[in-house]
């Protein structure tokens, strides 16, 4: 039994810091040298043999972000430590906003259950509810005085879901979507895509700074195929910039809030990137190109 639970944590060790270590390490080898020739001949092997990749300690601290760091730790603070939806929202969706934060079923998983220190939760939006929104709901409603608020928690990775109508002042129903993470709002979105902006790697690789405004599929989620995004249940985005007929995709941890890489990639024939790059096909991409396809003196 013993040396069955040795094993265990011996793998475990493998797992969580030989494999990174190992992948950093051949990272850097590959982006310092170079001597070796690239025997595949295509672009998509070339622009894997470009990507920057970006190690987890090395998080980009920029003034802008001094803001949304304060807000963060101010927020903590409080009694009820939620971080408000910062887009505009009018006099009825703040009511209904302020109605879903000061209902305990919605508010359930607000602090850590055994330490009681708070969770990081963020409402990402006040929209107008549907009529497929309200399956669950028993009571009487009025569809056009409700509202579904949709409130993410950073450490557990779900999203809290509830249906307000204002008219009654009250909360209908309020549920979880478990491992799901909502649609982020425009001031996430604008977040992201000013990281990226601001990337000493993205103006390198663009050859300028990139204007904000040609940032395409800022809110497209990317926490997707085993990427580190996933493994860690990050809240990760990707601002794309397009030049000329390729596309460099700059990925954003929204969590951490930094950098984790970029890579160029083909547009494709309507214009807009390929879907859907990650980090882990980053990373699997630029080993498999600087390794595999080299050939070493």
């Amino acid at each position: 039994m013993q040396i069955h639970l040795l094993r265990m944590k011996l793998n475990k060790i493998v797992t969580v810091v030989v494999y990174p270590i190992l992948t950093i390490l051949l990272i850097t080898s590959c982006n310092q040298d170079k001597s070796g020739q690239v025997t595949a001949t295509g672009v998509n092997e070339e622009d894997a043999y470009n990507a920057v990749l970006f190690s987890e300690d090395s998080i980009a601290q920029y003034p802008f972000l001094a803001e949304r760091l304060n807000m963060i730790a101010e927020t903590l603070k409080k009694t009820l430590p939620v971080l408000l939806c910062v887009d505009s929202l009018n006099e009825n969706q703040k009511m209904a906003e302020q109605l879903a934060i000061k209902d305990p079923v919605f508010t359930k998983f607000l602090f850590d259950p055994e330490t009681k220190k708070p969770f990081r939760n963020e409402v990402f939006g006040v929209y107008p509810a549907r009529q497929s929104d309200m399956h669950g709901v028993k009571s009487n409603y009025n569809l056009a005085t409700t509202y579904r608020i949709e409130m993410y928690n950073y450490a557990l990775n779900n999203t809290a879901v509830a249906l307000v109508d204002v008219q009654q002042q009250k909360v209908l129903h309020a549920y979880f979507l478990s491992q799901t993470q909502p649609d982020i709002p425009f001031y996430l979105r604008n977040l992201a895509v000013k990281i990226a902006v601001e990337s000493p790697e993205v103006q390198k690789a663009m050859g300028v700074k990139p204007d904000e405004k040609a940032a395409l599929m800022a809110s497209t989620l990317t926490s997707l195929n085993r990427s580190r995004c996933e493994r860690s249940r990050h809240l990760c985005v990707a601002p794309t910039f397009v030049k000329g007929e390729k596309a460099l995709w700059a990925i954003v941890d929204l969590t951490d809030m930094r950098m984790v890489g970029i890579r160029w990639t083909h547009v494709g024939t309507a214009g807009k990137p390929q879907p859907l790059l990650t980090e882990r096909r980053l990373q699997d991409d630029k080993i498999t190109a600087c390794y595999c396809e080299v050939e070493q003196p």
